[in-house]
């Protein structure tokens, strides 16, 4: 009966890792910054969340500077 116990709370730790997330990527040209644009992961661990937020940070140019700035809420 204890590894029927066990098991459940592990199985039940295991699916409750997977939550709803939410990205904020905000946008600067040259500069300016626009008003922030939010991205919700759901359904997904903390760490695939992470890691498709951060993918969209980056920077492009050469003829004007653009910068996207990404965090994980």
């Amino acid at each position: 009966m204890k590894k029927i116990l066990v098991i459940c709370a592990f199985a039940t730790f295991l699916f409750s890792c997977k939550k709803d997330y939410t990205c904020t990527c905000v946008t600067t040209v040259n500069g300016f910054g626009n008003t922030p644009e939010n991205f919700t992961y759901t359904n997904v661990s903390r760490s695939t969340a992470k890691t498709n937020c951060l993918s969209s940070t980056g920077t492009s140019g050469p003829a004007y500077t653009e910068r996207r700035e990404c965090t994980l809420e």
